[in-house]
């Protein structure tokens, strides 16, 4: 069963009454043409046509001292690591040719293992110099000391890895994490 619906007249002719009375402009509202003031013209003058460059501020004693600080223990920390990598140069070279049964295969990975550790704490003097280097920025302080020395820190982490990949390599025990590229 379909019924039609047909609007009734009435109903259209209440609907445009009411469409009319929308239209009508009887000064109720503003009118949107342009007014006085929205045709002033002109211009601004600047101060003046030189670009100030501002630049940061230098470190501060206590940031240069922080600096220092975490720079000289990271290459201790690197000192302390060659020195333990020959030690376990020593051990992956006594222990080739055998296999996890073996005390020098044992000994050989742990002290593989020590290597890693102290790389890892060189790893976290990294964190240490983002630190600085965040706050340096956000103080307007200078940065280039502070890059510099997250540089150095990182090709020495970068070199630590090298060396703990290689000796896993000839020891034949697979390394920690993905080699790195070249």
């Amino acid at each position: 069963m379909t019924i039609a619906y047909f609007p009734s007249l009435a109903t259209l002719a209440v609907f445009g009454a009411l469409s009319a009375a929308c239209a009508d402009n009887s000064g109720r509202y503003p009118t949107l043409s342009a007014r006085d003031f929205d045709r002033v013209q002109g211009q601004f003058e600047a101060s003046s046509s030189e670009r100030q460059v501002l630049l940061p501020e230098p470190m501060s004693l206590s940031e240069v001292a922080q600096l220092r600080e975490a720079i000289a223990v990271v290459r201790t920390r690197h000192s302390r690591f060659l020195t333990q990598a020959e030690t376990a140069r020593g051990l992956v070279h006594a222990a080739r040719g055998t296999g996890p049964e073996e005390k020098n295969w044992s000994l050989a990975l742990v002290a593989i293992a020590e290597l890693d550790s102290q790389a890892g704490a060189t790893t976290g003097l990294l964190a240490d110099l983002d630190k600085l280097y965040t706050a340096a920025s956000l103080e307007f302080h200078e940065r280039e000391q502070i890059s510099a020395a997250q540089t150095e820190a990182a090709a020495l982490v970068e070199a630590e890895n090298q060396i703990i990949h290689a000796l896993a390599a000839q020891l034949g025990t697979p390394p920690r994490s993905p080699a790195p590229q070249d």
